[in-house]
């Protein structure tokens, strides 16, 4: 089992979250509000293995130890290659 997060800005992402869950029940799905920012519990950040992402924050990335890969939610990575310091893991458009 993997811990997922789908991580907006701009747009609420519940719709996304509620697809993965129904199609992904073993597994723990995460999001974060409409404006990019996560509410839940910052222990579990650690355990985010993938990121389903659209302008993610810089600062939300960089909390995500345990990152394998980033999955582009638009149609580039621009938004995702925008940050500082992207992390150093594969992104998948």
């Amino acid at each position: 089992m993997s811990t997922l997060l789908v991580a907006v800005d701009g747009w609420d992402p519940t719709s996304w979250a509620r697809r993965l869950e129904e199609q992904l029940p073993d597994h723990t799905i995460l999001k974060t509000n409409d404006r990019g920012i996560f509410e839940g519990d910052r222990a579990t950040l650690g355990e985010i293995a993938y990121v389903l992402a659209w302008k993610p924050k810089p600062e939300l990335l960089a909390e995500l130890s345990g990152l394998r890969v980033i999955f582009s939610l638009g149609a580039g990575v621009d938004h995702i290659l925008a940050v500082e310091t992207p992390p150093d893991v594969p992104i998948v458009l």
